[in-house]
C-alpha cells in the first residue's frame, strides 16, 4: 500500500484530483494500481520500470512524467534486484476522452490532445514544473472554503506548463524561446537541482553556465528579484520536504543528502524556513496522510 499526501478531490471540471503519493516496494515484488481516471504522474524521486495492462512501457526516473489513460492496470517494476525500491511522485488527475470532448475548445481538449495516451514525459519536471508543483502544495496545506479552486487553479498551471515542456503538437519547449538572462537562471537551476547535495559555490555555478560569478549573481538577481543562495536553500528545504514525507531517513542523512554540511545546520534553516522542526514537520505529514488503493504482489518478473 502507498501513502497519499495532501490529497484534495473535487477540482474543478475538467480537474478531478491531485496528492502526493509515495510507495516502498519490498525487493522481488512489484506494484499493481488499477487505474480509472486519466492522470499525469510527475516523479519526483525513485527508479522503476512501468507496465500498462501487462505491455512494457519503459523507465521511469526522478523527474520524469508518466500519462496514464482512464482505465487500465499500471505495474511499477524495481529497476534493481539488490534493493528496496522507493518512489514519491505528484499525481494529478482529470476527467474527460476523445469520445466525449471537443478537440478544439477548452482545457479538456488541451489535456487530452496531449496527454491522450500512455506514454512517459523524459525529464518534464523542470524548476518550472517543481514551483508549481511546490504551489500546489501551498495552496492545499490551507483548509478554507476557497481551497478547491486555489488548488484547481495551481494544477491547471502545472498541466499547462507540463504541456509546454513536453512541446507536443508544434508547441515548442519553454527553453527554445528563453532569452539570454532567462535561460542563465534556468541552467543554474538545472545544475543545482542535479547537484543539490554537493558543496555547491557561486564560482562552481557560474562555471556551469559559462559566466564569471559576480556576473551570474548579477543576471540571476536581475532576473528573479532574488539571491542565488536563497534559491539553493529553498530547493535543499523542498527536497528534505519530500525525503521527510517519503523515506525512512534520519534528520542526519536527509541533512547530508540536501548539501548541509551538519544536522544542526539543516535543522536551523528547516526552522527558519518552514516555522516547524524536521521531526515535527515528519510526523504532521504522516498524521494527514492516508493509505490508497494498490496492490503489492510477489516475483516482480
Amino acid at each position: 500500500m502507498g501513502r497519499s499526501y495532501l490529497q484534495v478531490s473535487n477540482l474543478t471540471a475538467p480537474l478531478a484530483f491531485v496528492l502526493d503519493r509515495a510507495f516502498s516496494l519490498p525487493l522481488g515484488q512489484r506494484l499493481r494500481v488499477d487505474n480509472v481516471a486519466h492522470k499525469v504522474i510527475f516523479f519526483l524521486e525513485g527508479q522503476l520500470e512501468v507496465r500498462i495492462d501487462g505491455r512494457p512501457l519503459g523507465i521511469v526516473r526522478a523527474r520524469d512524467g508518466l500519462v496514464v489513460p482512464g482505465s487500465c492496470r499500471q505495474e511499477y517494476l524495481p529497476i534493481s534486484a539488490e534493493r528496496e525500491a522507493r518512489f514519491f511522485a505528484l499525481v494529478a488527475g482529470w476527467q474527460g476522452t476523445a469520445g466525449d470532448v471537443d478537440p478544439n475548445e477548452g482545457f479538456a481538449a488541451l489535456l487530452v490532445r496531449h496527454f491522450g495516451r500512455s506514454r512517459i514525459l523524459p525529464a518534464v519536471v523542470t524548476p518550472e514544473v517543481l514551483r508549481w508543483i511546490e504551489l500546489i502544495r501551498r495552496e492545499a496545506e490551507i483548509i478554507d472554503e476557497s481551497r478547491c479552486f486555489r488548488v484547481s487553479a495551481a494544477v491547471t498551471l502545472l498541466l499547462t506548463e507540463a504541456v509546454r515542456q513536453a512541446g507536443g503538437d508544434g508547441i515548442k519547449p519553454q527553453s527554445d524561446r528563453l532569452s539570454k538572462r532567462a535561460w542563465v537562471v534556468r541552467s543554474a537551476r538545472e545544475f543545482v537541482l542535479e547537484h543539490l547535495a554537493e558543496h555547491l559555490t557561486l564560482e562552481k555555478i557560474a562555471w556551469h553556465v559559462g559566466l564569471s560569478a559576480e556576473h551570474l549573481a548579477r543576471v540571476f538577481k536581475q532576473e528573479t528579484g532574488g539571491t542565488i543562495f536563497t534559491d539553493v536553500l529553498h530547493r535543499r528545504i523542498e527536497q528534505a520536504k519530500m525525503l521527510l514525507i517519503s523515506s525512512a531517513l534520519s534528520v542526519t542523512e536527509i541533512g547530508a543528502r540536501t548539501g548541509f554540511s551538519s544536522a544542526t545546520l539543516f535543522c536551523r534553516n528547516f526552522r527558519r524556513v518552514t516555522g516547524e522542526t524536521p521531526l515535527a514537520y515528519r510526523r504532521k505529514r504522516d498524521e494527514m496522510s492516508a493509505f490508497g488503493p494498490s496492490q503489492i504482489e510477489g516475483e516482480a518478473r
